[in-house]
């Protein structure tokens, strides 16, 4: 069996869609009845490959950006696929659900022999595959994981995996710069994912150590822009910081937290646009400090972007059980939205793996990351199953109030879903809660149950 494949693009995203395709059929070992061809057509819907092949099956392209259209069925030797978009990264993400959507459902599954030899899957693979033909695009515009940098082990592996669930941003926190940040970009960007870098404002473990004063603020702002223009600016697609507001009090010495930090993020921000005018700037704003002055937020510089934190109950909590709250959660999230109407919106989604603050210490210089030995990653890996485990379970039982919270956000056009994922060996595991959470991303107006039964086949995701 050959695999043809007919394109007229060389981009790095198609060029990566390829690759998928080619590297899932032949690591699973999926041959088609009488060992025939497989010919996939991938392209632009302008492009006259698949104008050819949109008028031979009557395909309804898909004209949203990041969306798709795939056919796969039978062709005049063997199998036919059809992937098109109207970007390039829809044609990625066409791929991707083409392997783990529809061959994820037929293919050998190698090491277990007891069920290759059944009657059922020999007859799947003994008779034509079913024709099969969908349009999706995403309801998220932008769909991330937040992680420290210092617990990404294998940078490469860790982006592969976040195209597989079709995730285009990666919001990396550090103490400082990584040496190899550059090259963390570089191949996020040839895999369609934007770098937002990360680092404090004027917070630290223990945000109220400080007393807000003029001249304190003054220093942090002469910090916080020397840092970017220094470490990261040319560097990546953005920033993201957090600043004095991860507290369980409203004000600090007598001022309101609030207020101050508006102001403060206005002319910091100003400042920092002054330097670059189309910067992305994403504001961490943690809502327990600030929930009964919501008001204040309605004079932040539209060009900032706020990512809302510890909102309420799960999915903002750390704890995926946690959902007793849920309902009040919602009425929050519904004020927060109409807080800055139609602008830049963003909510960090937790209750998987996070870091373990009781053995936490901050790195005291720069180095590299995401470059460890596979064998550490394996031990660290194996460390964190039984704990992916229990974080599943709850996924399974409360997932559809995720579900939930995220198809209320994409009411916002601008939105975008920050899934925090610390220290799980995501570059070497995807875990069924995280490919669950990132499939609402991407389309939560269905029901819980459709996406965690279609998830739980993605031959991609690895069950603990």
């Amino acid at each position: 069996m050959k695999i043809n494949f007919y394109h007229n693009n060389q981009s790095n995203l198609t060029k990566k869609a390829i690759s998928i395709i080619k590297n899932f059929i032949e690591n699973e070992g999926f041959v088609l009845n009488d060992n025939k061809d497989i010919s996939v057509y991938l392209g632009l819907n302008n492009d006259n490959i698949i104008q050819k092949s949109i008028r031979e099956y009557a395909l309804s392209i898909c004209d949203v950006e990041q969306g798709y259209t795939v056919r796969a069925g039978k062709g005049e030797d063997g199998m036919d696929v059809v992937i098109c978009a109207k970007d390039e990264q829809g044609i990625l993400y066409g791929a991707v659900d083409f392997c783990n959507k529809y061959l994820g459902r037929y293919m050998w599954r190698a090491g277990h022999n007891d069920i290759m030899k059944s009657d059922f899957f020999q007859k799947v693979n003994s008779e034509s595959l079913p024709e099969w033909r969908t349009t999706s695009f995403p309801s998220i515009p932008r769909r991330a994981i937040w992680t420290w940098g210092h617990v990404v082990y294998d940078y490469k592996r860790f982006i592969d995996n976040m195209v597989m669930l079709k995730l285009n941003e990666l919001v990396l926190w550090n103490d400082h710069v990584p040496l190899n940040a550059s090259e963390i970009v570089d191949y996020a960007h040839k895999n369609g994912i934007k770098v937002i870098w990360g680092y404090a404002w004027g917070w630290d473990v223990d945000c109220a150590q400080n007393d807000i004063t003029d001249e304190y603020l003054r220093k942090v702002q002469e910090s916080v822009i020397s840092k970017y223009v220094n470490d990261y600016k040319n560097k990546g697609d953005g920033i993201y910081f957090q600043s004095f507001t991860e507290l369980h009090v409203e004000e600090i010495n007598g001022k309101c937290i609030a207020s101050v930090v508006t102001d403060f993020v206005n002319d910091t921000s100003r400042k920092l646009l002054e330097i670059t005018p189309d910067l992305e700037i994403q504001f961490g704003l943690h809502a327990t400090s600030v929930k009964n002055h919501l008001d204040s937020f309605t004079k932040l510089d539209s060009r900032v972007r706020i990512v809302w934190e510890d909102c309420g109950a799960f999915p903002y909590s750390y704890d995926p059980f946690d959902i007793d709250s849920f309902d009040s959660t919602m009425l929050f999230t519904d004020k927060l939205l109409s807080l800055r109407e139609n602008e830049r919106f963003g909510a960090v989604l937790k209750g998987q793996t996070n870091l373990d603050w009781r053995s936490f210490s901050h790195l005291n210089k720069s180095d590299r990351i995401g470059e460890c030995d596979i064998e550490f990653i394996k031990d660290r890996a194996s460390q964190k199953a039984k704990l992916w485990k229990v974080i599943q379970s709850y996924w399974v039982q409360n997932g559809d109030v995720a579900r939930k919270l995220i198809q209320k956000i994409a009411t916002n056009k601008h939105a975008v879903v920050e899934m925090l994922v610390e220290d799980g060996c995501f570059e070497y595991n995807i875990n069924p809660s995280t490919a669950l959470c990132a499939e609402y991303a991407w389309n939560p107006n269905r029901s819980h149950e459709e996406i965690l039964g279609e998830v739980s086949a993605y031959p991609c995701v690895k069950s603990n």
